[in-house]
């Protein structure tokens, strides 16, 4: 059995920071039984990057830097020349992280070199039904474009989208990053058509397959496999109750991005710091596409009142997201399986989130999951920050989940297995 496997993804591993490409860091580091090649499709820029020393060893890039406001078949058209320069063979199973380009791309290669095709979706924006994501003060789609406008303008680096499917779909969530697709008309036609040709679509998040269902064949199933981290990959600080006379320091953690609700942090951290003086607020994460949107919400922090109680600290490495940390916020507007939720378990830190995606079923007791605007989150925080209640939070953060970084690797490896057998079954038949 040819054992290689080809993952087709775009506009961020191995050089943005955010979920997916955890998830493809994590996938890859974890499956050693595996030859895995990781066809990276990005969108030019001035800066050069330079992927290389974070890929793990033994993993082959093909690196594709795409033209902004490229169209579906010219960037499918280079991906397959960039495949044939590197002398790819015939992999065993091929993987996109999107219907996006990703899922263009993956599907011709499938159809091309007649390997099996694995779909999985992580966050996703139904447009123009679901105009929820810039619905703050600070109304902004980063990489040149106008947000919230029924999502005709998505990201994707600044390039249109909804042109009779010619972009596969828009990547927004704040500059074009690639943890949420867009998916207006053109977008839900394109992941129709890769639907149909999938082996298996899988999603990260069991809140995605309601959108899934709508578009996938009606006899597909659509496998979930959540993200999974392990306790050792974070060790922050986990606060215990013994600590709690001290002020405490509450934080977002994340890419500062619209979906993500950091504008709603800062105006829930004012809302709390004008009632306890004690706390004070950290922003960690990095700016990355989003510095239009960083530098309105950076304003918005000077006008809160908070002064030196609100820092901005910039990224940090990932076993160091949560020390120090007593408490995390995390309001998204938009999400599916956030590792920042899953992280902050690992580290033993108790949280206060949305219910976007698949939130409230992580932190389940281990904090609260609230709907609504900042007022509903400073008073959940309030509540959690009575010591007997932050204790019963915290002491729950410790117990066993069901996302843990082996019981993914478990998931993918059987998914992996099942396609293999699927395809032999056929070629069989």
């Amino acid at each position: 059995m040819n054992d290689e496997l080809l993952l087709v993804t775009e506009a961020g591993y191995p050089w943005a920071i955010g979920g997916v490409t955890t998830w493809i860091s994590d996938l890859v580091a974890g499956l050693t039984d595996r030859r895995i090649t990781v066809l990276g499709l990005r969108f030019d820029t001035d800066v050069e990057q330079q992927p290389l020393p974070l890929l793990p060893r033994g993993v082959r890039f093909i690196d594709v830097r795409l033209k902004p406001g490229i169209e579906a078949a010219q960037a499918v058209s280079q991906a397959m020349a960039a495949c044939q320069a590197s002398a790819l063979g015939a992999p065993g199973i091929i993987h996109a992280t999107s219907t996006g380009f990703a899922g263009l791309v993956a599907l011709e290669l499938s159809q091309e070199l007649g390997a099996p095709l694995v779909v999985t979706e992580h966050g996703i924006a139904w447009l123009p039904d679901n105009d929820v994501l810039y619905s703050s003060p600070l109304r902004f789609a980063e990489g040149g474009n106008q947000g919230g406008n029924q999502g005709n303008q998505g990201g994707n680096q600044g390039n249109q989208g909804g042109n009779q499917g010619n972009q596969g779909g828009n990547h927004g969530g704040g500059g074009g990053h690639p943890s949420v697709l867009f998916w207006d008309r053109a977008g839900r036609a394109t992941a129709r058509r890769i639907y149909e040709h999938a082996d298996i679509i899988t999603s990260v998040s069991a809140a995605n397959t309601a959108f899934q269902r709508r578009l996938a064949p009606a006899t597909a199933p659509i496998r979930v496999i959540p993200n999974g981290v392990q306790p050792g990959d974070q060790a922050g600080s986990g606060a215990e109750p013994a600590r709690m006379h001290r002020p405490r320091t509450i934080v977002y953690a994340g890419r500062l991005a619209p979906e993500k609700g950091l504008d709603r942090f800062i105006e829930i951290a004012a809302l709390l710091g004008s009632r306890h003086r004690s706390l004070r607020f950290e922003v960690r994460g990095p700016g990355g596409a989003g510095l239009a949107y960083r530098a309105a919400c950076e304003r918005l922090g000077e006008a809160s009142g908070l002064a030196d109680r609100l820092v901005f600290t910039g990224p940090l490495p990932r076993r160091q997201l949560f020390d120090g940390a007593d408490l995390l916020i995390a309001p998204s507007r938009l999400d599916a399986c956030p590792y920042v939720l899953l992280e902050a378990r690992a580290a033993g830190v108790p949280v206060v989130c949305s219910q976007a995606g698949d939130s409230a079923a992580i932190v389940a007791g281990a904090g609260m999951a609230v709907v609504g605007e900042a007022r509903v989150f400073a008073t959940a925080v309030a509540s959690l920050l009575d010591p007997d209640t932050y204790a019963a939070a915290a002491s729950a953060t410790r117990a066993p989940g069901r996302t843990s970084y082996d019981t993914m690797l478990s998931g993918y490896r059987t998914l992996y297995a099942d396609v293999s057998a699927k395809r032999r079954v056929r070629r069989g038949a």
